[in-house]
């Protein structure tokens, strides 16, 4: 479950709405289509959004940003958006004293070896080097946290809080780790 914030006020009853007999054909498939997540919609205007939604509002022209510049935005989200979250720092710590990820950590910072390692628990990590990505000392797989061995009981009890069912577990695990 999670929650859409639009600044389209009319929307918030539309889509909140469990009534599917009085709806346009157009906006029920819509809905049709969200209800799988369970959204909850709820109305933020704009004038308290801090940041515009660059995209909505772009003429369609290319941004000419240069190389440094897209990383250095990049690393500001990052800096910004990523959790602070105690949990965070102990997934970051556990991956520091694991030493094939710190292994694995450092390959990505410094360079990956031009062969699979002889190391065969480095070898599935050879495998999916261009998936992988470091940001604050932290080892992402496609944008999603890699849970070191010593941790991974633990983040399953946590995925299955809750008891959402299979369907649900496996979608917030997906989406989280």
């Amino acid at each position: 479950m999670f929650t859409v914030e639009v600044d389209h006020k009319p929307l918030v009853t539309l889509l909140n709405s469990r009534n599917l007999a009085g709806m346009p054909a157009r906006v029920l498939r819509f809905h049709l289509c969200l209800m799988k997540y369970s959204p909850t919609v709820t109305y933020f205007p704009e004038s308290k959004r801090h940041v515009g939604d660059y995209l909505s509002r772009t003429n369609g022209a290319l941004s000419t940003v240069s190389e440094e510049q897209f990383i250095d935005e990049v690393k500001y989200f990052n800096k910004v958006f990523i959790p602070k979250h105690s949990c965070v720092n102990r997934i970051r710590d556990a991956q520091n004293d694991d030493p094939i990820l710190r292994n694995v950590i450092e390959f990505c910072q410094h360079g990956w070896p031009a062969y699979k390692s002889e190391n065969q628990s480095l070898t599935s990590y050879f495998d999916h080097r261009g998936h992988l990505t470091v940001d604050k000392e932290v080892l992402f797989y496609d944008g999603r946290l890699v849970i070191p061995g010593g941790l991974q009981l633990e983040m399953l009890n946590l995925v299955h809080e809750g008891h959402q069912g299979i369907a649900r577990c496996r979608a917030r695990a997906r989406r989280d780790i």
